[in-house]
């Protein structure tokens, strides 16, 4: 049975929407009480500690957790597991298809004990993005996509049959079929709500530990592009100098000046560079940029004061 959310800094609180009232869980609790500033944090952190906070219970997530990100320090980083419960899960089809595979043995053993198999599914929504399989046999012409798309069904059927029994069979999965786009295009164009309005349960995923309390590395952006350079030279540049830097197992938050003259597009690109030099993450905290990409991309009205708000 899940544990009873508590809420030991009375960070909880409601405000009005358009379509009705929202709960929401205030960092500033955390200031009042005397625990921290958070205004000294970084954005990556506050949106971790946001979770915590929304998702104390003393048991999977304790009151002790919640100080101990609260308290971090950048120089000191404290060697404790942070407790990590997203409300979303995005996969591609690489690292993707294995979970599905572990969710289909756990509901086969869960039928071998005499259980209700059909009680195995994800707690929270998952979608996974089938954009690791493209190969290029076709170009130059008006027909080159559906051909390549043809070979592509050809080549994986197998796969793509056992991704289509994954959706139907289990609840909170969804699955981006081939020739969508990839995955952080889709996930930013399509799935991001940047903001979940939802009942608030008394139960919860299991969180993911971290290992260690993060190292925050900061990577101002000054200036602008000089004429002739392009995106990609950007990105190549900003990914250089993180791997001299030295970020492996960090998260990387991007700030400055710079980004006003940069297109989400572009900083989506350079976070999801983050394997490439070796960060955990690489955030960019929300602004005007990302509320005009999310009218762009035909967000409601609604949705985007959310997360304005």
């Amino acid at each position: 049975m899940a544990a009873t959310k508590i809420d030991p800094f009375s960070a909880r609180s409601s405000f009005d929407t358009g379509s009705g009232s929202a709960t929401l869980y205030r960092l500033r609790a955390l200031d009042d009480a005397g625990v921290t500033n958070t205004a000294r944090l970084p954005y990556c952190l506050r949106t971790i500690l946001e979770a915590l906070l929304r998702t104390c219970d003393d048991y999977e997530v304790t009151e002790q957790d919640v100080r101990n990100l609260a308290t971090w320090e950048a120089a000191r980083p404290a060697a404790v597991e942070v407790p990590f419960k997203p409300s979303r899960v995005v996969l591609q089809d690489f690292t993707g298809v294995p979970c599905v595979v572990d969710l289909a043995a756990m509901r086969a053993a869960m039928q071998r004990l005499g259980g209700d198999a059909n009680k195995i599914n994800p707690l929270v929504p998952v979608d996974l993005v089938i954009d690791h399989s493209v190969q290029v046999d076709y170009f130059g012409t008006a027909d080159a996509l559906a051909k390549n798309v043809d070979i592509e069904f050809g080549r994986n059927a197998e796969r793509y049959a056992f991704l289509r029994w994954g959706q139907q069979a289990f609840e909170n999965f969804r699955v981006v079929p081939p020739a969508i786009g990839i995955v952080h295009q889709v996930n930013l164009e399509f799935l991001a709500g940047g903001v979940f309005l939802r009942p608030d349960p008394a139960g919860g995923s299991t969180p993911v530990a971290v290992p260690d309390t993060p190292e925050v590395v900061g990577f101002e952006l000054t200036g602008q592009l000089p004429a002739g350079a392009t995106a990609t030279d950007l990105v190549l540049t900003v990914t250089e100098a993180l791997r001299k830097e030295g970020v492996v197992g960090k998260f990387v938050e991007f700030f400055g000046a710079g980004l006003a003259g940069m297109t989400l597009a572009d900083r989506a690109t350079i976070a999801n560079m983050a394997p490439e030099y070796g960060a955990t993450m690489g955030f960019f905290p929300v602004d005007d940029e990302t509320l005009a990409y999310m009218k762009l991309t035909g967000r409601s009205a609604e949705q985007v004061e959310l997360v304005e708000r």
